[in-house]
Protein backbone atom coordinates (compact mmCIF):
# COMPACT_ATOMS: atom_id res chain seq x y z
CA UNK A 1 0.00 0.00 0.00
CA UNK A 2 1.78 3.06 -0.51
CA UNK A 3 1.29 6.56 1.66
CA UNK A 4 -0.81 8.30 -1.19
CA UNK A 5 -3.21 5.14 -1.19
CA UNK A 6 -3.33 5.33 2.70
CA UNK A 7 -3.76 9.48 2.57
CA UNK A 8 -6.47 9.04 0.41
CA UNK A 9 -8.63 6.74 2.45
CA UNK A 10 -7.72 7.87 5.53
CA UNK A 11 -9.06 11.39 4.43
CA UNK A 12 -12.76 9.56 3.08
CA UNK A 13 -13.34 8.89 6.60
CA UNK A 14 -12.65 12.54 7.82
CA UNK A 15 -15.54 14.22 9.66
CA UNK A 16 -15.09 17.45 6.72
CA UNK A 17 -17.28 16.72 4.07
CA UNK A 18 -14.92 18.72 1.71
CA UNK A 19 -12.10 16.84 2.74
CA UNK A 20 -14.29 13.70 2.03
CA UNK A 21 -15.56 14.95 -1.56
CA UNK A 22 -11.43 15.54 -2.81
CA UNK A 23 -10.27 11.96 -1.40
CA UNK A 24 -12.80 10.46 -3.62
CA UNK A 25 -12.31 12.43 -6.54
CA UNK A 26 -9.15 11.56 -6.47
CA UNK A 27 -9.76 7.89 -5.59
CA UNK A 28 -12.37 8.13 -8.99
CA UNK A 29 -9.37 9.40 -10.91
CA UNK A 30 -7.51 6.11 -10.52
CA UNK A 31 -7.27 3.89 -13.48
CA UNK A 32 -9.93 0.94 -13.45
CA UNK A 33 -7.03 -1.56 -12.50
CA UNK A 34 -5.35 0.23 -10.22
CA UNK A 35 -6.14 -1.76 -7.50
CA UNK A 36 -5.11 -4.78 -8.87
CA UNK A 37 -1.20 -3.72 -7.89
CA UNK A 38 -1.90 -1.56 -4.51
CA UNK A 39 -4.32 -3.33 -1.98
CA UNK A 40 -5.19 -1.35 0.58
CA UNK A 41 -2.94 -3.12 3.82
CA UNK A 42 -5.85 -2.67 6.53
CA UNK A 43 -2.90 -3.36 8.96
CA UNK A 44 -1.48 0.14 8.11
CA UNK A 45 -4.93 2.00 8.53
CA UNK A 46 -5.25 4.34 11.95
CA UNK A 47 -7.49 2.75 14.77
CA UNK A 48 -10.98 3.76 14.21
CA UNK A 49 -11.10 4.33 10.33
CA UNK A 50 -13.86 1.39 9.90
CA UNK A 51 -16.24 3.36 12.44
CA UNK A 52 -15.22 6.49 10.91
CA UNK A 53 -15.94 5.18 7.50
CA UNK A 54 -19.63 4.21 8.71
CA UNK A 55 -20.22 7.82 10.22
CA UNK A 56 -19.05 9.34 6.44
CA UNK A 57 -21.13 7.14 5.10
CA UNK A 58 -24.17 8.64 6.82
CA UNK A 59 -23.11 11.91 7.03
CA UNK A 60 -22.52 12.37 3.65
CA UNK A 61 -24.47 13.91 0.47
CA UNK A 62 -22.16 13.23 -2.00
CA UNK A 63 -22.91 9.85 -4.11
CA UNK A 64 -19.30 9.71 -5.16
CA UNK A 65 -17.99 9.40 -1.96
CA UNK A 66 -20.51 6.53 -0.80
CA UNK A 67 -19.46 4.31 -3.51
CA UNK A 68 -15.51 4.95 -2.08
CA UNK A 69 -16.53 4.63 1.38
CA UNK A 70 -17.85 1.42 0.37
CA UNK A 71 -15.42 0.39 -2.32
CA UNK A 72 -12.24 1.35 0.36
CA UNK A 73 -14.13 -0.92 2.72
CA UNK A 74 -14.17 -3.98 0.41
CA UNK A 75 -10.98 -3.29 -0.73
CA UNK A 76 -9.46 -3.34 2.51
CA UNK A 77 -10.75 -6.68 3.60
CA UNK A 78 -11.05 -5.67 6.86
CA UNK A 79 -13.80 -7.91 9.14
CA UNK A 80 -16.54 -4.92 9.82
CA UNK A 81 -16.73 -3.20 13.49
CA UNK A 82 -20.70 -3.14 14.85
CA UNK A 83 -21.37 0.43 13.38
CA UNK A 84 -20.38 -0.67 9.90
CA UNK A 85 -22.55 -4.32 9.64
CA UNK A 86 -25.55 -3.03 9.70
CA UNK A 87 -24.60 -0.67 6.55
CA UNK A 88 -23.23 -3.42 4.73
CA UNK A 89 -26.59 -4.22 2.60
CA UNK A 90 -26.79 -0.55 1.94
CA UNK A 91 -23.60 -0.59 0.15
CA UNK A 92 -25.03 -3.06 -2.76
CA UNK A 93 -27.05 0.27 -3.55
CA UNK A 94 -24.39 2.31 -5.29
CA UNK A 95 -23.86 2.50 -8.99
CA UNK A 96 -20.37 2.90 -9.24
CA UNK A 97 -17.20 1.00 -10.71
CA UNK A 98 -15.62 -1.65 -8.99
CA UNK A 99 -19.20 -2.95 -7.72
CA UNK A 100 -18.56 -6.15 -7.73
CA UNK A 101 -15.54 -6.49 -5.17
CA UNK A 102 -18.24 -4.66 -3.19
CA UNK A 103 -20.77 -7.76 -3.69
CA UNK A 104 -18.22 -10.26 -2.80
CA UNK A 105 -17.10 -8.36 0.08
CA UNK A 106 -20.56 -7.71 1.62
CA UNK A 107 -21.49 -12.11 -0.06
CA UNK A 108 -18.77 -13.19 2.29
CA UNK A 109 -19.81 -11.55 5.66
CA UNK A 110 -23.75 -11.34 5.31
CA UNK A 111 -24.55 -14.78 3.71
CA UNK A 112 -24.81 -16.54 7.04
CA UNK A 113 -27.39 -14.28 7.82
CA UNK A 114 -31.06 -15.27 7.33
CA UNK A 115 -32.31 -11.75 7.66
CA UNK A 116 -30.11 -10.52 4.27
CA UNK A 117 -30.82 -13.51 2.19
CA UNK A 118 -33.79 -12.16 0.53
CA UNK A 119 -31.81 -9.05 -0.04
CA UNK A 120 -28.74 -10.43 -1.70
CA UNK A 121 -31.06 -13.28 -3.77
CA UNK A 122 -32.38 -10.17 -5.21
CA UNK A 123 -29.08 -9.80 -6.88
CA UNK A 124 -29.93 -12.40 -9.26
CA UNK A 125 -31.74 -9.87 -11.56
CA UNK A 126 -28.42 -6.94 -11.27
CA UNK A 127 -27.40 -5.85 -14.47
CA UNK A 128 -24.04 -6.24 -14.33
CA UNK A 129 -22.80 -9.98 -14.88
CA UNK A 130 -20.17 -9.23 -12.68
CA UNK A 131 -22.03 -9.02 -9.39
CA UNK A 132 -24.76 -11.66 -10.74
CA UNK A 133 -21.56 -14.34 -11.36
CA UNK A 134 -20.20 -13.22 -7.82
CA UNK A 135 -23.84 -13.87 -6.09
CA UNK A 136 -23.79 -17.28 -8.44
CA UNK A 137 -20.14 -18.49 -6.86
CA UNK A 138 -21.27 -18.02 -3.53
CA UNK A 139 -24.61 -19.72 -3.81
CA UNK A 140 -22.97 -23.13 -5.14
CA UNK A 141 -20.83 -22.65 -1.93
CA UNK A 142 -23.43 -22.03 0.50
CA UNK A 143 -25.61 -24.82 -1.52
CA UNK A 144 -22.50 -27.28 -0.85
CA UNK A 145 -21.32 -26.07 2.15
CA UNK A 146 -24.20 -25.01 4.29
CA UNK A 147 -26.75 -26.82 2.90
CA UNK A 148 -29.11 -23.48 1.55
CA UNK A 149 -32.60 -24.88 1.08
CA UNK A 150 -33.66 -26.45 -2.03
CA UNK A 151 -36.73 -24.37 -2.38
CA UNK A 152 -34.72 -20.83 -1.95
CA UNK A 153 -31.72 -21.71 -4.45
CA UNK A 154 -33.99 -23.20 -7.02
CA UNK A 155 -35.29 -20.52 -8.79
CA UNK A 156 -32.41 -18.43 -8.24
CA UNK A 157 -30.71 -21.68 -10.04
CA UNK A 158 -32.84 -21.89 -12.49
CA UNK A 159 -32.88 -17.77 -13.12
CA UNK A 160 -28.70 -18.32 -13.56
CA UNK A 161 -29.26 -21.43 -16.13
CA UNK A 162 -30.55 -18.86 -18.35
CA UNK A 163 -28.38 -16.32 -17.78
CA UNK A 164 -26.04 -14.71 -21.02
CA UNK A 165 -22.97 -14.84 -19.11
CA UNK A 166 -21.62 -18.24 -19.42
CA UNK A 167 -19.61 -18.04 -15.95
CA UNK A 168 -22.85 -17.38 -14.08
CA UNK A 169 -24.36 -20.17 -15.83
CA UNK A 170 -21.17 -22.78 -15.03
CA UNK A 171 -21.95 -21.55 -11.13
CA UNK A 172 -25.43 -22.80 -11.87
CA UNK A 173 -24.48 -26.09 -13.07
CA UNK A 174 -22.58 -26.67 -9.87
CA UNK A 175 -25.62 -25.45 -7.66
CA UNK A 176 -27.79 -28.36 -10.04
CA UNK A 177 -25.55 -30.84 -9.49
CA UNK A 178 -26.28 -30.56 -5.31
CA UNK A 179 -29.57 -31.46 -6.20
CA UNK A 180 -29.66 -33.79 -8.66
CA UNK A 181 -32.18 -36.23 -7.17
CA UNK A 182 -34.50 -32.94 -6.93
CA UNK A 183 -34.50 -31.87 -10.46
CA UNK A 184 -37.26 -32.26 -13.07
CA UNK A 185 -37.71 -31.71 -16.71
CA UNK A 186 -38.09 -27.97 -15.99
CA UNK A 187 -33.99 -28.02 -15.08
CA UNK A 188 -33.38 -30.94 -18.32
CA UNK A 189 -34.76 -28.52 -20.29
CA UNK A 190 -32.66 -25.75 -18.90
CA UNK A 191 -29.78 -28.07 -19.09
CA UNK A 192 -29.80 -28.59 -22.63
CA UNK A 193 -29.91 -24.96 -23.46
CA UNK A 194 -26.71 -24.59 -21.43
CA UNK A 195 -25.06 -27.42 -23.36
CA UNK A 196 -26.28 -25.70 -26.85
CA UNK A 197 -24.64 -22.08 -25.65
CA UNK A 198 -21.41 -23.47 -23.68
CA UNK A 199 -18.32 -24.90 -25.33
CA UNK A 200 -15.65 -26.97 -23.95
CA UNK A 201 -15.25 -27.99 -20.15
CA UNK A 202 -18.64 -26.16 -19.56
CA UNK A 203 -20.28 -28.06 -22.46
CA UNK A 204 -18.55 -31.25 -20.95
CA UNK A 205 -19.69 -30.76 -17.24
CA UNK A 206 -23.12 -29.95 -17.89
CA UNK A 207 -23.72 -32.77 -20.42
CA UNK A 208 -22.30 -35.19 -17.77
CA UNK A 209 -25.22 -33.91 -15.02
CA UNK A 210 -27.57 -34.46 -17.75
CA UNK A 211 -26.83 -38.07 -18.15
CA UNK A 212 -26.73 -38.37 -14.56
CA UNK A 213 -30.40 -36.96 -14.55
CA UNK A 214 -31.37 -39.43 -17.26
CA UNK A 215 -30.64 -42.35 -16.15
CA UNK A 216 -32.85 -41.35 -12.46
CA UNK A 217 -35.80 -39.73 -14.69
CA UNK A 218 -36.35 -41.30 -17.85
CA UNK A 219 -38.88 -38.67 -18.60
CA UNK A 220 -35.79 -36.50 -18.22
CA UNK A 221 -33.90 -37.89 -21.27
CA UNK A 222 -33.13 -35.60 -23.77
CA UNK A 223 -34.95 -37.71 -26.61
CA UNK A 224 -38.03 -36.44 -25.12
CA UNK A 225 -37.03 -32.37 -25.74
CA UNK A 226 -37.27 -30.69 -29.35
CA UNK A 227 -33.88 -30.31 -30.50
CA UNK A 228 -31.81 -27.49 -29.50
CA UNK A 229 -30.57 -25.04 -32.45
CA UNK A 230 -27.71 -23.16 -32.06
CA UNK A 231 -28.13 -19.85 -31.00
CA UNK A 232 -26.55 -16.92 -32.47
CA UNK A 233 -25.92 -14.54 -29.89
CA UNK A 234 -27.12 -11.22 -30.43
CA UNK A 235 -26.41 -9.56 -26.34
CA UNK A 236 -22.53 -9.67 -26.97
CA UNK A 237 -19.70 -9.94 -29.02
CA UNK A 238 -17.88 -12.37 -31.07
CA UNK A 239 -14.45 -11.87 -30.98
CA UNK A 240 -10.64 -13.46 -32.49
CA UNK A 241 -7.22 -12.34 -31.19
CA UNK A 242 -4.72 -11.39 -34.67
CA UNK A 243 -1.66 -9.28 -35.43
CA UNK A 244 -2.78 -7.27 -38.67
CA UNK A 245 -3.11 -4.04 -39.99
CA UNK A 246 -6.91 -3.06 -41.23
CA UNK A 247 -7.51 -1.72 -44.40
CA UNK A 248 -7.07 1.66 -43.06
CA UNK A 249 -3.39 1.08 -42.06
CA UNK A 250 -4.24 0.72 -37.91
CA UNK A 251 -2.81 -1.77 -36.09
CA UNK A 252 -5.58 -4.66 -35.20
CA UNK A 253 -5.01 -7.32 -32.38
CA UNK A 254 -8.50 -8.01 -31.80
CA UNK A 255 -11.19 -8.29 -34.66
CA UNK A 256 -14.78 -8.64 -33.64
CA UNK A 257 -18.12 -9.62 -34.84
CA UNK A 258 -21.42 -8.24 -33.51
CA UNK A 259 -24.89 -9.84 -34.62
CA UNK A 260 -28.59 -8.62 -34.30
CA UNK A 261 -31.61 -9.86 -34.22
CA UNK A 262 -32.71 -8.19 -37.27
CA UNK A 263 -30.20 -10.51 -39.14
CA UNK A 264 -27.33 -7.50 -39.62
CA UNK A 265 -24.28 -7.77 -38.56
CA UNK A 266 -21.15 -5.13 -37.41
CA UNK A 267 -16.95 -6.38 -38.26
CA UNK A 268 -14.24 -4.07 -36.77
CA UNK A 269 -11.05 -4.20 -35.39
CA UNK A 270 -9.38 -2.94 -32.57
CA UNK A 271 -6.32 -2.73 -30.22
CA UNK A 272 -7.87 -2.51 -27.33
CA UNK A 273 -7.07 -5.94 -24.54
CA UNK A 274 -10.37 -8.35 -24.85
CA UNK A 275 -10.89 -7.61 -21.33
CA UNK A 276 -12.12 -4.05 -22.09
CA UNK A 277 -14.16 -4.45 -24.91
CA UNK A 278 -17.93 -4.01 -22.41
CA UNK A 279 -16.50 -0.16 -22.12
CA UNK A 280 -14.60 0.05 -25.61
CA UNK A 281 -17.39 -1.28 -27.85
CA UNK A 282 -21.16 0.93 -27.28
CA UNK A 283 -19.19 3.52 -28.91
CA UNK A 284 -18.95 4.21 -32.65
CA UNK A 285 -14.77 5.35 -32.82
CA UNK A 286 -14.33 2.38 -35.33
CA UNK A 287 -14.42 1.80 -39.02
CA UNK A 288 -17.45 -0.63 -39.20
CA UNK A 289 -18.00 -3.12 -41.78
CA UNK A 290 -21.65 -3.94 -42.20
CA UNK A 291 -23.27 -7.27 -43.80
CA UNK A 292 -26.33 -9.40 -43.57
CA UNK A 293 -26.28 -13.00 -42.47
CA UNK A 294 -27.39 -15.84 -44.42
CA UNK A 295 -27.93 -18.93 -42.19
CA UNK A 296 -29.36 -22.74 -42.42
CA UNK A 297 -28.93 -24.66 -38.93
CA UNK A 298 -25.58 -24.23 -37.44
CA UNK A 299 -23.96 -22.69 -40.84
CA UNK A 300 -23.86 -18.79 -40.74
CA UNK A 301 -22.58 -16.53 -43.81
CA UNK A 302 -22.34 -13.04 -44.87
CA UNK A 303 -19.55 -10.68 -46.69
CA UNK A 304 -18.26 -7.77 -44.94
CA UNK A 305 -16.30 -5.59 -47.72
CA UNK A 306 -14.31 -7.78 -50.04
CA UNK A 307 -14.21 -10.52 -47.41
CA UNK A 308 -16.52 -13.79 -47.47
CA UNK A 309 -17.25 -15.52 -44.40
CA UNK A 310 -18.40 -19.10 -43.46
CA UNK A 311 -18.40 -20.16 -39.87
CA UNK A 312 -20.00 -22.76 -37.90
CA UNK A 313 -21.68 -22.17 -34.64
CA UNK A 314 -20.41 -24.59 -31.84
CA UNK A 315 -21.68 -23.36 -28.71
CA UNK A 316 -20.28 -20.50 -27.72
CA UNK A 317 -17.66 -20.31 -30.37
CA UNK A 318 -17.76 -19.74 -33.91
CA UNK A 319 -15.21 -21.41 -36.93
CA UNK A 320 -14.88 -19.12 -39.76
CA UNK A 321 -13.21 -19.31 -42.90
CA UNK A 322 -12.89 -16.37 -44.51
CA UNK A 323 -11.91 -15.34 -48.26
CA UNK A 324 -10.58 -11.94 -49.64
CA UNK A 325 -11.88 -11.45 -53.19
CA UNK A 326 -9.47 -9.04 -53.92
CA UNK A 327 -5.92 -11.41 -53.00
CA UNK A 328 -7.88 -14.59 -52.98
CA UNK A 329 -6.37 -15.17 -49.27
CA UNK A 330 -7.91 -17.95 -47.26
CA UNK A 331 -7.98 -18.21 -43.37
CA UNK A 332 -9.37 -19.74 -40.81
CA UNK A 333 -10.10 -18.58 -37.04
CA UNK A 334 -12.39 -19.02 -33.79
CA UNK A 335 -14.62 -16.58 -32.55
CA UNK A 336 -15.35 -16.62 -28.72
CA UNK A 337 -18.86 -14.88 -27.68
CA UNK A 338 -18.26 -12.40 -25.03
CA UNK A 339 -21.02 -10.98 -22.94
CA UNK A 340 -21.72 -6.98 -23.36
CA UNK A 341 -24.34 -5.09 -21.57
CA UNK A 342 -25.34 -2.96 -24.44
CA UNK A 343 -27.52 -0.92 -22.00
CA UNK A 344 -24.51 0.00 -19.76
CA UNK A 345 -23.97 3.80 -19.62
CA UNK A 346 -21.15 4.54 -21.40
CA UNK A 347 -17.93 5.23 -19.37
CA UNK A 348 -17.12 9.28 -19.07
CA UNK A 349 -14.94 11.46 -21.61
CA UNK A 350 -11.72 11.93 -20.44
CA UNK A 351 -11.28 15.51 -19.14
CA UNK A 352 -9.34 17.98 -21.49
CA UNK A 353 -6.93 19.98 -19.80
CA UNK A 354 -7.09 23.79 -20.02
CA UNK A 355 -3.97 24.50 -21.08
CA UNK A 356 -1.85 22.11 -23.10
CA UNK A 357 1.47 20.33 -20.86
CA UNK A 358 3.36 20.54 -23.84
CA UNK A 359 3.62 22.43 -26.98
CA UNK A 360 4.19 20.40 -30.21
CA UNK A 361 7.00 21.56 -32.41
CA UNK A 362 7.97 21.77 -35.75
CA UNK A 363 7.03 17.79 -37.64
CA UNK A 364 5.42 16.96 -34.59
CA UNK A 365 2.53 19.38 -34.84
CA UNK A 366 1.36 17.37 -37.96
CA UNK A 367 -1.20 14.35 -37.35
CA UNK A 368 0.82 11.19 -37.83
CA UNK A 369 -1.27 9.24 -40.73
CA UNK A 370 -1.27 6.31 -38.73
CA UNK A 371 -2.21 5.39 -35.40
CA UNK A 372 0.02 4.86 -32.61
CA UNK A 373 0.29 1.42 -30.35
CA UNK A 374 -0.73 1.22 -27.04
CA UNK A 375 2.25 1.29 -24.65
CA UNK A 376 3.55 -1.70 -22.90
CA UNK A 377 1.11 -3.56 -25.07
CA UNK A 378 2.64 -6.34 -27.37
CA UNK A 379 5.48 -8.65 -27.63
CA UNK A 380 8.74 -8.17 -29.43
CA UNK A 381 6.93 -10.69 -32.73
CA UNK A 382 3.81 -8.71 -32.60
CA UNK A 383 5.86 -5.28 -32.85
CA UNK A 384 7.79 -6.75 -35.18
CA UNK A 385 5.18 -7.65 -36.94
CA UNK A 386 4.00 -4.08 -37.45
CA UNK A 387 6.89 -2.20 -37.93
CA UNK A 388 7.79 -4.51 -41.04
CA UNK A 389 4.60 -4.24 -42.59
CA UNK A 390 4.23 -0.37 -42.08
CA UNK A 391 7.66 0.60 -43.78
CA UNK A 392 6.57 -0.34 -47.46
CA UNK A 393 4.08 1.92 -46.50
CA UNK A 394 6.15 4.93 -46.69
CA UNK A 395 5.53 5.71 -50.32
CA UNK A 396 1.84 6.07 -49.78
CA UNK A 397 1.82 7.75 -46.72
CA UNK A 398 3.80 10.97 -47.66
CA UNK A 399 2.38 10.74 -51.81
CA UNK A 400 0.53 13.78 -51.63
CA UNK A 401 3.22 15.89 -51.14
CA UNK A 402 3.87 17.86 -53.66
CA UNK A 403 7.93 16.70 -54.89
CA UNK A 404 10.51 13.91 -54.10
CA UNK A 405 12.30 15.93 -51.52
CA UNK A 406 9.24 17.00 -49.43
CA UNK A 407 8.14 13.01 -49.72
CA UNK A 408 11.63 12.17 -48.58
CA UNK A 409 11.96 14.84 -45.47
CA UNK A 410 8.45 13.64 -44.48
CA UNK A 411 9.10 9.76 -44.94
CA UNK A 412 11.90 10.23 -42.68
CA UNK A 413 10.30 11.56 -39.95
CA UNK A 414 7.60 9.65 -39.93
CA UNK A 415 10.03 5.89 -40.38
CA UNK A 416 11.74 7.42 -36.89
CA UNK A 417 8.01 7.72 -35.12
CA UNK A 418 7.53 4.40 -36.27
CA UNK A 419 10.85 3.05 -34.69
CA UNK A 420 9.58 4.79 -31.61
CA UNK A 421 6.05 3.82 -31.52
CA UNK A 422 7.22 -0.05 -31.95
CA UNK A 423 9.96 0.54 -29.09
CA UNK A 424 6.99 2.19 -26.85
CA UNK A 425 4.76 -0.42 -27.12
CA UNK A 426 6.77 -3.88 -25.87
CA UNK A 427 5.56 -5.14 -22.36
CA UNK A 428 8.95 -5.01 -21.59
CA UNK A 429 10.11 -1.25 -21.66
CA UNK A 430 13.72 -1.98 -20.37
CA UNK A 431 13.91 -3.43 -23.96
CA UNK A 432 13.39 -0.38 -25.94
CA UNK A 433 17.04 1.34 -25.69
CA UNK A 434 18.05 -2.41 -26.94
CA UNK A 435 15.54 -1.92 -30.17
CA UNK A 436 16.37 1.83 -30.66
CA UNK A 437 19.64 1.34 -30.79
CA UNK A 438 19.60 -1.84 -32.96
CA UNK A 439 17.25 0.05 -35.44
CA UNK A 440 19.58 3.27 -36.04
CA UNK A 441 18.22 5.12 -38.59
CA UNK A 442 20.51 6.13 -41.60
CA UNK A 443 21.83 9.72 -41.54
CA UNK A 444 19.30 12.19 -44.05
CA UNK A 445 21.51 13.97 -45.46
CA UNK A 446 24.29 11.34 -45.89
CA UNK A 447 21.51 9.40 -48.46
CA UNK A 448 21.08 12.74 -49.99
CA UNK A 449 24.60 13.09 -51.32
CA UNK A 450 24.69 9.17 -52.37
CA UNK A 451 21.58 9.33 -54.11
CA UNK A 452 18.90 11.19 -55.57
CA UNK A 453 15.20 12.14 -52.80
CA UNK A 454 13.70 9.49 -54.93
CA UNK A 455 16.15 6.71 -54.81
CA UNK A 456 16.40 7.79 -51.15
CA UNK A 457 12.59 7.65 -50.32
CA UNK A 458 12.82 4.17 -51.54
CA UNK A 459 16.28 2.74 -49.54
CA UNK A 460 14.18 4.47 -46.54
CA UNK A 461 10.62 1.93 -47.96
CA UNK A 462 13.06 -1.01 -47.91
CA UNK A 463 13.39 -3.06 -44.59
CA UNK A 464 17.08 -3.84 -44.21
CA UNK A 465 18.38 -7.14 -43.18
CA UNK A 466 19.65 -5.26 -39.91
CA UNK A 467 16.21 -3.84 -39.39
CA UNK A 468 15.12 -7.51 -39.47
CA UNK A 469 17.58 -8.90 -36.62
CA UNK A 470 16.88 -5.87 -34.03
CA UNK A 471 13.64 -7.83 -33.35
CA UNK A 472 15.30 -11.22 -31.40
CA UNK A 473 12.17 -13.10 -31.42
CA UNK A 474 11.84 -14.31 -27.47
CA UNK A 475 15.67 -13.32 -26.79
CA UNK A 476 15.43 -10.63 -24.38
CA UNK A 477 11.59 -12.25 -23.46
CA UNK A 478 13.00 -15.73 -22.38
CA UNK A 479 10.26 -18.15 -20.84
CA UNK A 480 9.57 -17.60 -17.06
CA UNK A 481 10.64 -13.81 -17.24
CA UNK A 482 8.57 -11.95 -15.05
CA UNK A 483 7.83 -7.82 -15.24
CA UNK A 484 5.78 -5.69 -13.70
CA UNK A 485 3.74 -3.79 -15.78
CA UNK A 486 1.13 -0.81 -15.42
CA UNK A 487 -1.94 -3.27 -14.94
CA UNK A 488 0.16 -5.72 -13.03
CA UNK A 489 2.36 -8.46 -12.77
CA UNK A 490 3.32 -10.21 -16.25
CA UNK A 491 5.17 -13.91 -16.98
CA UNK A 492 6.56 -15.13 -20.42
CA UNK A 493 5.12 -17.89 -21.59
CA UNK A 494 5.55 -20.00 -24.54
CA UNK A 495 1.96 -18.38 -25.69
CA UNK A 496 3.51 -14.89 -24.57
CA UNK A 497 3.18 -12.38 -21.86
CA UNK A 498 0.03 -13.39 -19.43
CA UNK A 499 -1.22 -12.12 -16.32
CA UNK A 500 -0.23 -13.84 -12.92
Amino acid sequence: MLKADLARVTALASDDEATRVAAAATLAALPPRYFLSHDIDKKRLPPGWLAAMAAAWRDTSSANVRTWVAQAVALSRAWPCDPVMPLLLEFLDIDGDYLQSVAIFVLERTSRQPESRDRLLALHRHRDPQVRGALAARLAWMVQGEGLDYAVAAPVMRAFLRDASGTVRHDAVMMAEQHVDRLGPEDAELLLDVVNLDSGAGRVRTQQLLDALAARRPDCAPANFAPRTPRLRSDGMYTTDVTELDHAGRWVTVRCLRFFDDGRVHGFGTDEAPVDLPKLMPHRTHDIAQGTVRREGATLSFTLRSVDYTGHIDGSTIAFTSVDRATGLETQAEYAYTFIDWNAPPPPAPATPAVPTKKPRGKAAAPLPFERLRPESLRIADAAKWYLLMVPRLPLLVSDLPDDQQRFERAWFLKNEMRATAARSLYDPSLKGRLLAAMALPDASEMLRSMSPADALRALATVTPGERRAFPGTVGEAIGLTYHGRDGVFVMTEQGWQRQ
